[in-house]
């Protein structure tokens, strides 16, 4: 197992740890029952609608992702830190370990942070619309990547928005892991992925 994957997992535990601490804390602050059957305050139910929701969502947000990034193209930015390390973990041949880490791990623990957790708590203290631009704010900005912040708070934004209407992460979830897939792709096929 590659020591990204291991990394990645441990960040992964540590987020949704986080997430899960803070909701019993939340619901026990505010009085709601502590024996929900969600772990979150928002919770992951599994349902087909849920996840064909996922699937057009990710399709919102890889054509905006298309339309700006062209756009910040156009300013010729550093790559991105996770670029970085995905490049580096492809050179190592542990492309596997970094599909895992990207395309299942990180939404998965991100998804229970800002949105399981997160969102509804901050709507809770101070509604709906600026939860929503607050943890979308937060969620792009600890992307560490100021030329890409404006797509990754649009994309919180969105993911937020859909979670907040439909009370359910298995969308959301399925839509930043096709994001992050796609994107996972597209940087293996750009470092020679694939050839011979």
């Amino acid at each position: 197992m590659s020591s990204l994957l291991l990394k990645s997992a441990f960040t992964s535990a540590l987020l949704f740890a986080i997430a899960y601490v803070g909701s019993r804390w939340f619901r026990r602050k505010t009085g709601e029952s502590t024996d929900q059957s969600s772990l979150l305050l928002l919770p992951f139910k599994v349902h087909a609608r849920a996840f064909y929701r996922g699937i057009g969502l990710a399709g919102v947000l890889l054509s905006g992702g298309i339309v700006l990034g062209a756009i910040l193209s156009l300013l010729n930015p550093p790559p991105q830190a996770a670029e970085q390390v995905l490049r580096r973990a492809m050179a190592e041949a542990a492309t596997g370990g970094a599909f895992l880490s990207v395309v299942l791990l990180a939404p998965w623990s991100e998804e229970a942070l800002f949105r399981g957790f997160l969102l509804p708590a901050l709507a809770a203290r101070w509604g709906e619309r600026k939860a929503l631009h607050g943890s979308a704010l937060l969620f792009a900005a600890l992307h560490l990547d100021l030329f890409r912040l404006p797509l990754l708070y649009l994309a919180a934004w969105l993911l937020g928005r859909e979670a907040l209407r439909e009370r359910n992460l298995l969308s959301v979830t399925v839509a930043h892991s096709i994001w992050n897939g796609c994107n996972f792709i597209l940087l293996w096929l750009s470092a020679g992925g694939g050839t011979a």
